[in-house]
């Protein structure tokens, strides 16, 4: 049995700036679009082609030697989720974790993406951008009995992120930081329906701060161990 972190969240959220902070220290990430630009700064013309197919043959690589490892993915079109069916076709008892990178405004999302593109790094357009954030929960939770945890992260305007919720899916037990987002109360209402008398309770979290050492993992209460 093998755990598989998927880093998921829109074009722009922030999966590549900070999603390694959420995992495990030291873990391997997957990356097609990094592969790609490789390919594209050594002059290759069919340079996206070539970094997905490094991809898929690496995550294949993983699957079969049981590894940990994390990808990343934007989970908002339906063939994302071929990945997370082929981490469970290879071993139906692995353990995917989905850290979740979302905020309430999506031009956050296409702001972020448009400064990236224009710095030289691979472009998405704005409508596409549109439609993975759209699709992004009903994709979520069509699929969310194949899932063995979710760390959800808060993107805020100023670009700092943080650990929201944390939610157990096997033992159904929900980790919040206070407030909640609107995002999180309005899309995962369903996982914190039983909690939401405890929730009341609970003092107030402040939101994790950046960590002094920008390569240090931040605080997780959960899943990152």
């Amino acid at each position: 049995m093998a755990r598989i972190y998927i880093i998921a969240g829109a074009p722009g959220a922030g999966k590549s700036t900070s999603g390694r902070l959420f995992i495990p220290k030291g873990l391997e990430i997957l990356d097609s679009d990094d592969m790609s630009l490789k390919y594209k700064i050594a002059g290759y013309t069919d340079f996206k082609e070539m970094g997905q197919l490094k991809f898929n043959r690496i995550f294949n690589n993983r699957l079969f030697s049981n590894a940990n490892f994390a990808i990343e993915l934007n989970l908002g079109f339906e063939h994302h989720y071929n990945y997370v069916k082929r981490i469970k076709q290879v071993n139906s008892e692995n353990e995917i974790i989905v850290v979740l990178f979302h905020t309430d405004d999506v031009n956050l999302c296409l702001d972020r993406a448009k400064m990236r593109a224009e710095n030289g790094r691979h472009f998405v357009a704005p409508d596409v951008i549109q439609s993975m954030y759209d699709n992004i929960f009903p994709l979520f939770n069509k699929y969310k009995d194949r899932f063995s945890g979710l760390i959800a992260v808060n993107v805020e305007k100023t670009g700092n992120t943080y650990i929201s919720m944390e939610y157990d899916f096997k033992n159904k037990k929900a980790l919040p930081t206070l407030p909640l987002p609107d995002w999180v109360k309005r899309e995962f209402k369903e996982l914190i329906r039983d909690l939401s008398p405890q929730i009341k309770r609970l003092p107030r979290r402040n939101p994790l701060p950046p960590p002094d050492d920008p390569d240090e993992p931040k605080k997780s209460r959960g899943f990152r161990r």
